[in-house]
């Protein structure tokens, strides 16, 4: 069926008049003829969306400009398809009193479009610009040249693997440095073009700006857009005393590692060696800083080599997981036409991992550049949870194919990789020799797992308030990287390595800004998934420490998720948490409650090497690591606090009531 004979259906089924209907005197269409249109609408969207989405996949896994044509093209249909179902939904708007909640939510879901409400000039201007700050991203690449003329990189695999394994500070410091020239500079211009189209976009769409419009997506009737912000500040000033005391003990065991590039003294820390290109996980430092070198070693990249894995099969133990609990298993099409590795055919890919839903109820894959080693296979844990979500939600209109909210949909993988990364998990499935029952071994295993999950909450939202103040015009063009830069130094306690001006733009440099992600949606995951965690712990029957629960094989635990999953977004989020876990509430007890034994574990090692005097960093970084002098205590003074208070201000909410 062509689209032109697709638009006239929809015209046509708006004219028919139903037969049998009852209508109160105010209302002037009925639930029987709303259904008849969402019927409709869900069987065209199968057929629309399908092209599209296969055609993005095209372009990301063969980036040629033909395949980009067909890209623009599909998405050209898509925007009228979505703009004719905008148009023939909104006639039903007036009426939703009086239907079912269902049916009133999925026509409220259809009349939100995105860009497509854009006229058709800007929509293609934003869409050039959306493929050319991807394009950019996906080629971006750094240059060797006292390896050869010409030697060049892609970030995927020399620059990935210099940035998590390299302890050569310059060498760091070239990568950081080159990458973020080659990306982020590059779309400085486009970024204004950027912010300009999604923000026109989203007041089309009744919002004040482009991040009310992602914040909506936590949208429900117990709490409005001020609230939420409030909430995820709160939320930070929980965690803030335990990042506070991980970021000072990686502080001290750095100083060994990086000489001078370190200042004990209140110093923040170089952004380019935090473990990978952007300091997002620490994960990588892990070797670094283990607490008890002697102890069990959690990291299982060696078995996992020494057993012959293969993408393919690390991305099988994944799905035997979510199987082992009674949940669906990846469909053939999954093992057909998921892409888990580099080609080798010499095609330009974008290699971020993803999970792609073709919307036909039958076709979802991963894209990834994966390599055999632990963190690549617990990616592949993650990205097989947004898989299972997909698998538990395709029966579902079209509208309800997603998450509760986005932190769900990014919660569920991290929930099975909390319980595949446990060492009773990595004993059961072969890749640990002998089970480790040690206090050593333990810490060993927290404190990586903070480097991880505690480390990357401060970024996450430290990068989107930066967004939300640009996309609100509270940030003047002229100072983008200078306040992005005072918020990394406030909220992190991180600074950067070398001079920054305004010529450049870091934040583009990671690949969710550049391809338009919202990265709240990672943030409000890393709480919500030990919400989720404790729930199928409990589910299981387990009683002991919760960092050592694995609900692997546990069918009662799989029945509590499979349950909440197949929701997808037919209710509103806090219904879909009370479901699973006992609130409706987004919140940090279990987050804390996980990491209460290193909460005391590093209490002592603060104690026992005299670091109460070192506990938290300067608020403005006044050292850079690329001066010569290391400026005493007194010059810093003022800014060096250890304790939440100072942040009061910085957030545009009030926190005062929140501290008591």
């Amino acid at each position: 069926m062509s689209f032109g004979k697709m638009a006239s259906s929809f015209a046509l089924l708006l004219m028919l008049v139903c037969v049998g209907c009852s209508l109160t005197s105010a209302q002037t269409y009925s639930e029987a003829e709303a259904q008849e249109f969402l019927d409709h609408y869900n069987s065209e969207a199968q057929i629309v969306i399908p092209r599209y989405v296969h055609a993005s996949w095209g372009y990301s896994t063969n980036l040629t400009d033909h395949n980009l044509a067909i890209l623009q093209a599909e998405g050209i249909k898509y925007a009228a398809f979505s703009n004719e179902a905008y148009n023939n939904a909104s006639k039903f708007m007036d009426d939703l009193e009086y239907y079912s909640d269902p049916v009133a939510r999925e026509l409220e879901f259809l009349t939100e479009i995105g860009d497509s409400i854009l006229e058709s000039d800007d929509f293609d201007r934003l869409q050039n610009v959306l493929s050319n700050m991807s394009l950019t991203y996906a080629l971006g690449q750094v240059c060797f040249p006292w390896e050869g003329e010409n030697v060049c990189h892609l970030q995927d695999p020399v620059l990935t693997n210099i940035m998590a394994t390299s302890v050569n500070y310059t060498e760091r410091l070239w990568v950081w440095q080159n990458w973020r020239d080659d990306t982020g500079r590059k779309m400085r211009g486009q970024y204004v073009d950027y912010v300009t189209y999604k923000n026109k976009a989203s007041n089309l769409n009744g919002y004040e700006d482009y991040g009310a419009y992602w914040r909506s997506n936590y949208d429900n009737d117990m709490e409005d857009d001020e609230d939420l912000e409030a909430d995820m500040w709160q939320m930070y000033m929980d965690i803030l005393p335990l990042y506070e005391k991980l970021h000072t003990y990686v502080r001290y065991r750095l100083k060994d590692v990086y000489g001078d590039k370190i200042n004990r003294n209140g110093g923040c820390l170089p952004a380019n060696i935090l473990g990978d290109m952007w300091g997002r996980f620490w994960t990588n430092m892990y070797s670094l800083v283990v607490p008890y070198p002697d102890a069990a070693n959690v990291d299982v990249t060696d078995a996992l080599l020494a057993q012959g894995y293969t993408p393919e099969r690390m991305s099988e133990l994944a799905d035997d997981f979510f199987v082992s609990m009674g949940l669906i298993p990846a469909p053939q099409e999954y093992w057909d036409e998921s892409m888990l590795e580099r080609p080798d055919d010499g095609r330009q890919v974008e290699c971020h991992a993803t999970a792609w839903d073709f919307y036909n109820q039958k076709d979802f894959r991963i894209r990834m550049c994966s390599t055999v080693n632990m963190d690549d296979m617990m990616t592949l844990h993650h990205e097989m949870g947004h898989i299972q979500y997909y698998l538990q939600y395709k029966d579902l209109p079209v509208a309800f194919r997603d998450g509760a909210n986005e932190g769900f949909h990014e919660a569920v993988g991290e929930l099975i990789a909390l319980s595949a990364a446990t060492p009773q998990h990595l004993y059961d499935v072969g890749l640990l020799d002998e089970l480790p029952d040690d206090y050593e071994s333990d810490m060993n295993f927290l404190l990586k797992q903070a480097l991880t999950m505690v480390a990357t909450l401060p970024f996450s939202i430290g990068l989107e308030k930066w967004r939300w103040e640009v996309f609100r015009e509270e940030i003047p063009y002229e100072q983008w990287t200078e306040k992005f830069w005072e918020l990394k130094h406030n909220i992190l306690g991180v600074v950067e390595p070398a001079p920054r001006t305004e010529k450049d733009l870091d934040p583009p440099a990671l690949y969710h800004v550049a391809n338009d992600f919202s990265f709240l949606r990672y943030y409000t995951r890393t709480f919500i998934q030990f919400q989720f965690y404790e729930a199928l712990c409990a589910a299981k029957g387990w009683e002991g420490e919760l960092y050592k629960c694995d609900f692997y094989n546990s069918t009662e635990a799989g029945k509590v998720l499979g349950d909440m999953l197949s929701l997808g977004k037919s209710k509103p989020w806090p219904e879909a948490m009370m479901a699973i876990a006992g609130t409706t509430k987004m919140e940090s007890r279990a987050f804390l409650k996980y990491f209460e034994p290193l909460d005391k574990w590093l209490n002592n090692q603060i104690a026992e090497n005299d670091l109460f005097g070192e506990l938290g960093w300067d608020r403005e970084c006044a050292w850079k690591p690329y001066e010569e002098a290391v400026p005493p205590t007194d010059d810093i003074g003022a800014g060096f606090v250890s304790t939440a208070s100072t942040l009061v201000t910085l957030f545009g909410v009030s926190l005062v009531a929140l501290m008591m």
